[in-house]
């Protein structure tokens, strides 16, 4: 189960991105959030039921309209359609605050290669991402990160917080003092 920021349901992230969307001046017919995967129509005692196949990875792309070009973001690195999507408009969102302070951009790419869907980042680089390091992050440096991150957690009283981020280091202390 994803916990942290990530943890916010679909829908309502949905309602989110319609807000901000709404203060970009980006119509509603402007942009669109396609997740892969397939529904399945089943019928059980003359009833249709359908039901949504995750693909794997669960892949959300949230493409829109804004200043005269399709923009296209896609998200596959985390487990649950929630996560990626939630990932997207927090992008988004830093983006639009920026805006505001007078940060202006175009062309961007992304800070790394494309990678095809159904490739998605390694056991470590999750691990380490979950501390916030970089994929090349000694292990003193993750040492340090876990011990700040359960140090805050503990204050906030996040029980869940503390052992997921303890289940992360147990197991990054195995593959990289463990060697």
């Amino acid at each position: 189960m994803t916990t942290g920021p990530f943890a916010t349901p679909y829908k309502d992230t949905i309602v989110q991105l319609r807000y901000l969307f709404d203060a970009w001046g980006v119509k509603g017919t402007e942009w669109q959030v396609e997740r892969n995967g397939y529904e399945e129509e089943t019928v059980v005692s003359g009833r249709v039921r359908r039901r949504w196949i995750t693909a794997q990875p669960p892949t959300v792309m949230v493409s829109y309209y804004r200043q005269g070009q399709w923009q296209h973001l896609r998200c596959a690195r985390y487990e649950t359609y929630d996560a990626n999507l939630r990932a997207i408009y927090l992008l988004l969102e830093r983006m639009r605050i920026s805006e505001g302070h007078g940060v202006t951009y175009g062309g961007l790419t992304s800070s790394q290669e494309l990678v095809p869907v159904g490739v998605g980042p390694s056991r470590r680089q999750q691990l380490l991402s979950a501390l916030h390091l970089a994929t090349d992050a000694p292990f003193a440096v993750v040492e340090a990160a876990w011990r700040r991150l359960v140090r805050n957690a503990s204050d906030e009283g996040d029980d869940n917080q503390v052992k997921l981020l303890n289940n992360v280091f147990n197991e990054l202390k195995s593959e990289m003092v463990g060697k």
